[in-house]
């Protein structure tokens, strides 16, 4: 059985790391006085980077046409529901996905996770400026990347 590993979340001050919330302190207040401890270390996400997302797939959803369709490279039509359906496509196509096979051989994607565990703040960077890419290139087909990203920051506001 694999043992979870324990998170503290710091914030530097000076040359020493300060646990940031109470439970970190509890954590790291159970840590024993000259041990040597290894941790990677990444930014912690921001919140409000995430709800920036959730903006974009927005704004994108409530400019598409009422029945708006897309055409699949092997000639289906996709039909686009509500903003989750545009969340789900973004993903596949960024390749932020987990390929599942069923009993019977059909193989399926599963969309994957952008959650604060799964990215930190640099990976989310990157997924968050080619998922702009994706909505321009497959739902606001002429949009001006500079624009979007414009009134994604007005309506965030």
């Amino acid at each position: 059985m694999t043992r979870k590993k324990r998170q503290i979340t710091f914030v530097k001050k000076g040359h020493c790391l300060i646990p940031a919330f109470g439970k970190d302190k509890e954590l790291f207040d159970k840590l024993k006085d000259g041990e040597l401890y290894k941790a990677p270390f990444s930014k912690a996400r921001n919140a409000r980077f995430l709800a920036k997302y959730w903006v974009l797939l927005d704004l994108a959803y409530s400019n598409l046409p009422d029945s708006f369709t897309l055409n699949a490279s092997d000639g289906q039509i996709l039909h686009i529901r509500n903003v989750e359906d545009i969340n789900w496509h973004v993903k596949m196509q960024l390749g932020i996905c987990e390929r599942r096979v069923t009993l019977g051989g059909k193989v399926m994607y599963e969309a994957g996770s952008i959650s604060f565990a799964a990215m930190d703040e640099e990976s989310f960077q990157e997924f968050y400026d080619n998922a702009i890419n994706v909505i321009i290139k497959y739902f606001l087909v002429g949009t001006n990347k500079e624009e979007l990203e414009r009134e994604v920051l007005e309506k965030f506001a």
